[in-house]
């Protein structure tokens, strides 16, 4: 069974942190970037959100509504008991399994290398150290990443 540490470990150390926000005592991570996902007949994805309390582990998670007009409703172990709360945790982790790798992933590849080749053919010096360590690394890359969105039909 997965428990509340082994999703806030998921949560902290992998690219699923990027999307997550600090709110009081609360880690706050947004997955409704799902709602845009076009998914086969019959299949869904429940989970709209994640907090966890940082000083005692606990997590709530936020289940969409089967009415788009209602906000998404918690779920806790301590409000919901543990059936329904195991089962809102399958939910989240398959939820996770697709957005790290669907949604988060994606800034690995194109938003931190392009900013990076960028800024190594506008900013640094042609003379200069770094720049002949970075450059071999770095001159296709733009290049390469744009050829890439035109793969996927973008």
């Amino acid at each position: 069974p997965t428990d509340e540490i082994f999703i806030s470990h998921v949560i902290l150390r992998s690219p699923l942190a990027f999307y997550t926000t600090i709110k009081a005592k609360k880690l706050v991570v947004d997955l409704s970037a799902m709602d845009d996902i076009v998914t086969y007949d019959n299949t869904y994805y429940e989970v709209n959100g994640i907090e966890v309390d940082k000083g005692s582990q606990e997590i709530t998670i936020f289940m969409k509504s089967a009415d788009p007009t209602k906000p998404p409703t918690p779920i806790s172990r301590k409000k919901d008991g543990d059936l329904v709360f195991d089962r809102a945790k399958q939910s989240a982790m398959s939820t996770i399994s697709y957005f790290i790798p669907g949604i988060g992933h994606s800034w690995v590849h194109f938003l931190f290398p392009d900013a990076v080749a960028a800024t190594v053919q506008n900013d640094v010096p042609r003379s200069s150290v770094l720049y002949n360590l970075l450059e071999p690394h770095t001159r296709y890359t733009s290049r390469i990443n744009w050829d890439a969105l035109g793969v996927r039909g973008n």
